[in-house]
C-alpha cells in the first residue's frame, strides 16, 4: 500500500507501558505526526495502527493507509497482499512526498 511504515521504538521495549510517561507521550506523538504525514503525502480514505508484536517483541506500530478498493475491503490489511516492489525513482518520489509532508507539519506547528 502506497506509505505502508513501520515507526520503531528506539529504546527496546516489549510494550507503550514499559516506556516512562514522557516516553510514552512522545513514541505515540512521533507515531501521529507520521500517520498525519502519510496522509497528507498518500490521502487514503483511512489510516489503520497496528501495535502488534507477535513475530518481534519490540515495540512498534504498523501505520496502514487504507484506500478505496484495496485487497481487503472491511477487513484488517496483510501488508504483504499483494507486494511490488518499487523502482528507485518512484521510492525516492514518496520518500520526498513524505519528508515534504512532515516538514510542513512542522512549519504548522
Amino acid at each position: 500500500m502506497p506509505g505502508y511504515c513501520i515507526l520503531i521504538c528506539a529504546r527496546h521495549v516489549r510494550e507503550p507501558y514499559d516506556l516512562g510517561a514522557a516516553e510514552r507521550a512522545r513514541y505515540f506523538e512521533d507515531m501521529l505526526r507520521a500517520a498525519r504525514a502519510l496522509d497528507r503525502a498518500f490521502s487514503p480514505v483511512k489510516m489503520n495502527f497496528q501495535l502488534l508484536g507477535n513475530a518481534v517483541p519490540h515495540l512498534h506500530c504498523h501505520l496502514l493507509p487504507r484506500y478505496y478498493g484495496d485487497p481487503a475491503p472491511g477487513r484488517p490489511l496483510d501488508p504483504n497482499l499483494g507486494t511490488r516492489l518499487l523502482t528507485e525513482q518512484e521510492a525516492e518520489a514518496r520518500v520526498a512526498s513524505i519528508r515534504a509532508a512532515l516538514r510542513d507539519a512542522e512549519e504548522r506547528a
